[in-house]
């Protein structure tokens, strides 16, 4: 009788879906069983989103798991994980269904979080799904078309916008959405300088985790297009008309029909119900093999691990695609190499056309800094998808409504 070893990854973002691509490239042992566990039939590149809520394709962001996976070799199986069961080596899904492993790989990404602010969750506009992004361009839309023609004040109409989170999220929507808001502006007889954005962060300054001289520029350049970045303010309450906010020595109230939430992630909240051992942002302490703390056998990738790039599209792809080789070894008996940390590109477009880019110590802007940008999302298209289809996805020119059909089943 084969002695069945039976690989389970839960997630099938950019973790888990280089995991399950490199191990169905491996020579495992006979009997081997890899399946994958994902909430969606469909792999998101989030890194994108902020375009799609600006009335690009989603086509650019959207692959069907089945034309990336080799289901010859891994079994994909659609269903929301709701628990991990260390003690009984096993997962639940929404579905009902329970799957076992021998090695498990935990890649379920980030989640939201609002922090307890009244009203938040209820009026807020999120970015982490395409259905979310898609949702976000439509009232966008419908916003300024209020507009048209409304005889409210600028003040109580659809222009003013708020983008609460200052990190790379925010400030890709802040600087996208303001060129948007004003062309749609125009296109209805609006007069385009009645759009007014904010951006509101709680830290002194935007992009906390990159070089202080590099965030400076950003500022810059979002104030350049007309944004208003805010620092030092936190969102105190959100209403249908509106934020509350708190800042030192003052507090305000901002008219806007469109506030959109960038500011909270952790990682997913399956982790700590399931007793792992965590660290900062919640994450889960692995060791030098990546594997959870105390647990030889289940793995951790991507947002969900205490590493030192964490919560990067870049170190995700890296990690699924160490934990690959890491179980390739394990099953061969051999010895296994320790987990190092590999530095990441910074490049956030603010506006079109227009992006930083940080690498080491050097810092590039304008044109250039886009293109580089440009070429590392073809990159990423490159590691997750094959190359007629990561091209196709790079060049995506098709009208905004256009959806994949998997995206349309699930939006």
């Amino acid at each position: 009788m084969k002695n069945e070893h039976k690989i389970l990854i839960i997630g099938g973002g950019f973790a888990g879906v280089k995991c399950a691509q490199k191990l169905s490239k491996q020579h495992l042992p006979e009997g081997t069983q890899i399946r994958i566990v994902s909430n969606r039939e469909h792999f998101e590149y989030h890194g994108a989103l902020y375009r799609v809520a600006a009335g690009n394709t989603p086509l650019e962001v959207c692959f069907p798991l089945r034309e990336i996976i080799d289901t010859q070799k891994v079994d994909i199986i659609h269903d929301t994980v709701t628990k991990i069961e260390k003690k009984k080596n096993q997962v639940k899904g929404a579905s009902g269904s329970t799957y076992r492993y021998d090695t498990l790989v935990i890649a379920l990404g980030a989640q939201t979080i609002y922090f307890g602010i009244p009203g938040l969750r209820e009026n807020a506009h999120g970015m982490k799904s395409i259905d979310r992004a898609i949702g976000l361009k439509n009232h966008i839309i419908e916003a300024i078309e209020s507009c048209a023609h409304s005889k409210e004040g600028k003040e109580t109409c659809g222009t003013n916008f708020v983008v609460v989170g200052g990190g790379a999220t925010g400030v890709e929507v802040a600087g996208e959405l303001v060129e948007y808001a004003k062309k749609l502006s125009t296109m209805h007889g609006n007069d385009p300088s009645n759009v007014h954005v904010d951006l509101v962060e709680a830290q002194n300054r935007i992009l906390g985790l990159m070089p202080e001289e590099f965030a400076k520029k950003m500022h810059r350049r979002l104030q350049d297009l007309g944004i208003n970045v805010m620092t030092d303010t936190a969102i105190t309450e959100s209403e249908a008309q509106g934020v509350l906010l708190k800042g030192k020595n003052m507090e305000s109230k901002i008219a806007a029909k469109t506030v959109i939430w960038t500011a909270g992630v952790r990682a997913n909240a399956l982790i700590e119900e399931a007793g792992f051992t965590l660290g900062r942002g919640r994450k889960a302490v692995v060791c030098k093999h990546l594997h959870a703390q105390g647990h030889k056998n289940i793995f951790m990738a991507g947002d969900v691990a205490q590493t030192t790039y964490s919560g990067m599209a870049q170190t995700a792809l890296y990690d699924g695609a160490y934990i690959a080789d890491a179980i390739s070894r394990t099953l061969s008996g051999r010895a296994l190499s320790p987990y190092k940390p590999r530095g990441v590109l910074y490049a956030v477009p603010v506006g079109p056309g227009w992006a930083g880019a940080s690498v080491g110590s050097l810092n590039m802007y304008g044109r250039i800094g886009w293109w580089v940008r440009r070429l590392l999302d073809l990159i990423v298209f490159i590691k997750i998808a094959p190359l007629d289809k990561a091209w196709r996805a790079f060049g995506a020119k098709h009208e905004a409504g256009e959806l994949c059909d998997h995206c349309k089943k699930e939006e």
